[in-house]
């Protein structure tokens, strides 16, 4: 909060600085009471039922903190819950906003709500394995539970993967945010939208967004920002260490270049040959942006989907319902969870037509641990049941459609952040819902940026169980 708070007092004539001020107070207030209530001699081990109890707890403080400068700015009247949604909307980088005039938020706010694009983009998670260390606590576990992709662990040390993930990290907002600069945007301006297209969060700080600008270069420096933001960010790391052969030779990358690029075509094709052979390049650019924002969940549009065929609309959806790769910024179910379940799938099915052949499923030339093949499909059967479930509640405690409800928890829950009129043809936005659709929404928010598991661990009573 000092980033805003410091802003507020320098650049503008200090509007929000009781805001910033008295959420600092609250904030530290509430940390130091908690630190000495917890405070314990020696060395602290943590279970594995305790790491999941963390991250979740982690997860729902830091939000709840974060909603305290949005709950006490007076410039637009909101509850708690409210101000609860956008700030979770943040930190879980799914984008979708209560503010139906952004660009009339004092700067100090909307810098405070890409703070928490920034924070959620490198991963409540990744900052706590470099704290952690120094509170004699290992980080290794958390690692393993943020990222099921074990794979990707080649440092000997959590604090380590923490610290090469947030340099790769805030290298890439430099660069893009230099780019964004060149390209005509104010450094402010700039530095805003780096971060919400390389934490693929979807935050904007004009009411218009991207297309307010009128510019064609900076959507294309967007849509590099987006990509690059699906991708594993040790896969970046391996691109920079081993060169792009390396890079590419990863199985789930190759599979993420690969679709993204043929769904990129097809849908440039199909509206070539829709709109009669011709195809402007502004219009070519405007779909590319859009299906680069589905697939990377980053949930920022330049148009509003008013020209969009009911084949668009399904194909952007599904997209974000994939997301990008494991270990990247992006949600959705991921490819690697995919690719696993696909792997699986073939080999029993060649199991059916050759019982006696010996066909071991394996993920980059190594075997997929059983393990993994039940976690994999764990996640994948408490997917379905979270977004069958999260409708059901909505349609009965908030009295809407069930396309509606549907739209609002699959943008919620895949963190896509998609705006409902971009998924369907409806006036209605996430503002519209009443506080308990409002916090079943905000529930599905951390079951997808938590990967499911550890919060229903948490809700379990085998959980509670000594």
């Amino acid at each position: 909060m000092l980033i805003p708070l410091l802003y507020d007092s320098i650049v503008e004539d200090g509007a929000c600085l009781d805001v910033f001020l008295v959420s600092i107070i609250i904030c530290v207030f509430i940390g130091v009471c908690l630190t000495l209530a917890c405070k314990a001699p020696g060395h602290l081990s943590f279970s594995q039922k305790d790491v999941y109890f963390l991250i979740a707890i982690l997860w729902l403080l830091v939000a709840l903190f974060s909603a305290t400068p949005l709950f006490l700015y007076d410039g637009v009247d909101i509850d708690f819950v409210t101000a609860f949604f956008e700030a979770s909307s943040g930190l879980t980088t799914t984008g979708v906003s209560i503010y139906d005039d952004v660009g009339s938020l004092p700067d100090a706010i909307n810098i405070w709500r890409m703070v928490l694009h920034f924070i959620g983009g490198v991963g409540i998670v990744s900052l706590a394995m470099m704290i952690m260390p120094n509170l004699r606590v290992g980080g290794m576990q958390l690692f393993q539970t943020e990222n099921s992709d074990k794979s990707q662990k080649f440092l000997p040390r959590a604090s380590q993967i923490a610290s090469v993930f947030v340099l790769t990290y805030v290298s890439l907002i430099v660069i893009f945010s230099t780019l964004f600069h060149m390209s005509g945007m104010s450094m402010l301006e700039a530095i805003c939208y780096s971060v919400t297209s390389v934490s693929t969060g979807g935050f904007v700080i004009d009411n218009g967004g991207l297309s307010s600008y009128d510019n064609m270069n900076m959507e294309i420096i967007a849509i590099a920002g987006m990509f690059i933001g699906g991708i594993t960010f040790m896969e970046i790391v391996h691109c920079f260490r081993g060169g792009f052969k390396k890079f590419y030779k990863n199985q789930q990358t190759r599979v993420y270049t690969k679709l993204y690029f043929g769904i990129t075509i097809f849908i440039l094709v199909y509206a070539f040959i829709k709109n009669g052979r011709n195809l402007p390049l502004r219009t070519v650019v405007d779909l590319i942006f859009d299906s680069t924002s589905s697939m990377t969940t980053a949930g920022l549009t330049v148009s509003d989907g008013s020209y969009f065929s009911p084949l668009f609309r399904f194909m952007f959806i599904i997209l974000s319902t994939i997301g990008g790769c494991v270990g990247s910024t992006t949600g959705g179910i991921k490819i690697f969870r995919l690719q696993v379940i696909w792997t699986v799938l073939r080999v029993n099915m060649k199991k059916l037509v050759k019982p006696y052949n010996v066909d071991i499923p394996k993920y980059n030339g190594k075997t997929i641990d059983d393990n993994l093949i039940a976690s994999v499909l764990s996640f994948m059967a408490l997917f379905v049941i979270s977004f069958i479930a999260s409708i059901f509640l909505i349609c009965i405690l908030d009295s809407c459609s069930i396309s509606t409800a549907g739209a609002a928890v699959g943008a919620c829950i895949t963190n896509a952040g998609l705006p409902l009129n971009f998924m369907m043809n409806t006036t209605i936005n996430f503002t519209d819902f009443n506080t308990y659709g409002k916090l079943i929404l905000i529930m599905d928010m951390f079951i997808g940026r938590l990967e499911l598991i550890p919060i229903f661990m948490v809700l379990s009573s085998v959980f509670w169980k000594r």
